[in-house]
């Protein structure tokens, strides 16, 4: 059956759940999206990339601009929606929007809810180590991924996944699960249920002071925290007084090192190994400031990187308290 629909989103994630819904026949009344941002200095400004999509399949969009936040709800109310889609809009919703369509707002939430409650729920589960995550469809409330559930779809972290990888793979379940949560109200199949009481954990913004790491901590945590950073703001690191990207990481469990923390180990065409306070850990790419990803062996011919080079946090590091 087709479902008249707003769909608000901002960033790529939205836009499989974008792509799901329109495949599935629903209409699509009003595609709403942040401002417009300029991308560069002298750059004119540039369609989010959900707006950008949506304007690719000829939708009507609108751009939630300061201060008329209660003019754009009354225009959705007035469409007369079944429903309002909500994905990494980026703005609270709230009344008298949250009730205004037949079956409010459905949220589309990149964790196994209440673990992970926030904006950040991809790097945050892969920084703390989880081994698994999901998504998850909501019926909004007002408060912070406070809502109803109505489905929760689990999904394996691969050990060598890192934010970006995890992130499309999400994207992707988002809007399967979207469709079906859909097909559910619909047909008056499905209903939401209360999230658990226990459990509940918060996923922050990243900030880009966090992009670094204490080589003091276990391979493990370190492991966690490149993949977890990666694409932004990624964990950068000082070799002598100049900042080197770490990608590629992987724990080396059959090694450890009297080293001091920091120190490379080992070097060679495939990998560069650090000791850290437990263990070893081994990266595949760096990536000077300034220039391209590339080997360990490649950046070390053009730099003073070698075998007992010390690596250090960068200055201003601030891992957030809890991970102290």
């Amino acid at each position: 059956m087709t479902m008249r629909v707003a769909f608000c989103g901002t960033p790529g994630f939205s836009i499989p759940s974008l792509d799901a819904v329109v495949s599935a026949g629903h209409e699509v009344s009003l595609v709403v999206s942040q401002p417009d941002r300029k991308r560069g200095r002298r750059a004119a400004p540039t369609p989010s990339p959900l707006r950008s999509r949506a304007l690719d399949l000829s939708l009507p969009t609108r751009c939630l601009e300061r201060g008329r936040r209660s003019e754009l709800y009354r225009e959705l109310i007035d469409l007369d929606l079944d429903v309002v889609i909500v994905v990494a809009f980026g703005h609270i919703i709230r009344e008298p929007l949250l009730s205004a369509a037949r079956f409010g707002c459905l949220n589309v939430h990149a964790s196994l809810l209440p673990r992970w409650r926030g904006p950040a729920p991809i790097h945050r589960a892969i920084l703390a180590g989880d081994g698994q995550t999901g998504v998850c469809t909501m019926k909004l409330a007002e408060g912070v991924d406070t809502g109803d559930l109505y489905l929760r779809r689990a999904t394996k972290i691969d050990e060598s996944e890192d934010a970006g990888s995890l992130h499309d793979r999400l994207a992707q379940l988002g809007g399967e699960v979207l469709v079906e949560t859909l097909r559910g109200l619909e047909s008056g199949t499905l209903s939401a249920t209360p999230q658990a009481e226990d459990g509940v954990t918060y996923a922050p913004l990243l900030e880009r002071c966090e992009g670094s790491v204490d080589f003091g901590w276990s391979s493990r945590r370190i492991h966690n925290r490149i993949r977890g950073l990666h694409p932004w703001p990624a964990t950068t690191v000082l070799l002598g007084d100049r900042g080197l990207k770490l990608g590629g990481s992987r724990v080396i469990e059959h090694r450890g090192s009297t080293a001091a923390p920091g120190t490379v180990v080992d070097l060679d065409d495939e990998m560069m190994s650090i000791a850290c306070g437990e263990g070893i850990v081994g990266v595949a790419t760096v990536q000077p400031a300034g220039r391209r990803a590339m080997t360990p062996a490649e950046c070390a011919r053009g730099s003073e990187l070698s075998v007992g080079s010390v690596l250090r946090p960068m200055a201003g590091f601030c891992p957030r308290p809890e991970e102290l």
